[in-house]
């Protein structure tokens, strides 16, 4: 029997690492849609279930709750939806969260533009 893989992670990071850019899909996703339609899509991803542990101890239990939240404790991921393009913002740049978000945006039909890191600049 081999032993379920837990992904260790902090309980809040302060602010984004990692911009994803998608260009606006037709029709366009609402701003609050674009975020729910995501995770409602990554939720059909095995990575979306793969056990956390953070530190400080939280109720989050799964990479899909890290990123997206659960009632009184938000996520780390932000989704803006503006005309022309929706902008992600991931607070921690593993491979795992990054893989999740770029294949739930891939099945809502959103085409991928570039990948900024919001550390540059930083002192």
């Amino acid at each position: 029997m081999t032993e379920k893989p837990v992904l260790y992670l902090p309980a809040h990071v302060p602010f984004p690492v990692v911009m994803l850019l998608f260009a606006q899909r037709l029709p366009p996703l609402a701003m609050g849609e674009a975020g729910m339609r995501l995770q409602s899509m990554a939720k059909r991803n095995d990575l979306y279930r793969v056990s956390v542990q953070t530190d400080p101890p939280s109720a989050v239990k799964t990479l899909g709750q890290w990123l997206f939240g659960i009632p009184s404790i938000r996520g780390h991921l932000d989704v803006l939806a503006y005309a022309d393009r929706i902008q992600m913002q991931l607070y921690i740049d593993i491979p795992e969260a990054r893989t999740l978000v770029l294949w739930a945006a891939e099945k809502l039909g959103l085409h991928f533009l570039q990948t900024h890191s919001t550390m540059e600049n930083k002192t």
